[in-house]
Order: C-alpha cells, then structure tokens, then sequence
C-alpha cells in the first residue's frame, strides 16, 4: 500500500523526521479510522459521538462507514435532498447544527463543497468553534484553500480545540469503499 508523508504547516520548528513521523501516525490512524471505525495506535480518536456535516456524495459514504464501524454518527446538511439520501441509508439525522453539536459530540468531522462554507460551518456568525467543547476534535476533510484552512485552525486553537485539516482523494467510489486517501495537517 502506497503511503505520502505531508509535510504538516502548524508544527513550525519541528525537524522533518519529526513531521514525516506525525503525518505517517495521522494517515495511518485516520486511515484506520475510516475504514474500522477504530485507530491502530490505542489513540481515543471519535469513541462515542460523531457530528458529520455535510453528507453529500462524499460525506454521506464516510458517514454510513463510520456508522457501519459502530460509531454513533449524527449527520447534517443544508440540503434536505441529501438529508433524505443519508435518511435512506439509515444515518441519524439532524435538522439544525444547534441541536448537532451537543455536550456529547467528542469529534466533527466536515466534508463541505468549498472554502466558504467551511469558514460559515466554523467560525461564522453562528460557527461551531464556540459551541463545541475544548475535548472536541474537529477534522475537515474538504478540500478548500490553505488560507481559510489556516484561519479556521488558528480561531480553534486560540480557544484550545485540537483541529486537523484532512482533505481527502479517491472519489465517490473511494468514500464508498472506504479508500480514501487522506492528506493530514495538524498540530
């Protein structure tokens, strides 16, 4: 199986074995993780709830996969089309991120369309940053520009929230059978 290290931006002066070292431990956890449910690396990633936003033709995949693993997965979508599809698939669903982001939901995880959305979903007027709590780990997985990746990362980490910019490739047919390539930046 072929593996990429990524060279990680928020881990400033760490030296490059150091960084090839963490981005090969995140792949192979988050590898793991969306094809088990499970990390091989007894790291406590995603054990009880899992708020997924965005449940399109990528998140909803990853979602049922997840869900499929034996996580307690609640997804939401501005889209009801895309709400009745992960409806379909037995998913749990939400009507609104206020009543999705409870004191239960240890990780997020986001696959959004584009930069603003995950900016809106994050930091915005009604962002989740400041209703998740500090033991929350939030990850996006959208593939979105590095400044707002950046912003987002910065905005949780000043309030203390651990965040990993997770974008994915591999396509629909990857989600649905949890292949996904996933490039990881984080701290």
């Amino acid at each position: 199986k072929h593996k990429s290290a990524f060279i990680l931006p928020h881990l400033g002066s760490a030296t490059k074995e150091t960084r090839t070292a963490m981005a090969n431990l995140a792949i192979d956890n988050l590898d793991e993780f969306f094809k088990t449910g499970n990390c091989k690396n007894k790291v406590n990633w995603m054990s009880k709830s899992i708020a997924f936003i965005g449940v399109g033709n990528m998140g909803c995949p990853m979602a049922e996969n997840l869900m499929k693993a034996g996580k307690n997965v609640k997804v939401f979508d501005v889209s009801k089309k895309m709400l009745e599809i992960a409806k379909k698939k037995n998913l749990q669903i939400i009507s609104n991120l206020n009543d999705l982001i409870t004191a239960d939901i240890e990780t997020v995880i986001t696959m959004l369309p584009e930069g603003k959305h995950s900016k809106e979903v994050y930091i915005g007027e009604n962002g989740i940053i400041n209703k998740v709590s500090k033991d929350c780990l939030l990850i996006d997985c959208s593939t979105i520009d590095i400044q707002t990746s950046i912003e987002i990362g910065k905005k949780a980490s000043e309030l203390g929230i651990e965040m990993i910019d997770a974008p994915v490739s591999g396509g629909v047919m990857g989600a649905q059978k949890a292949t996904l390539n996933i490039m990881v930046g984080g701290s």
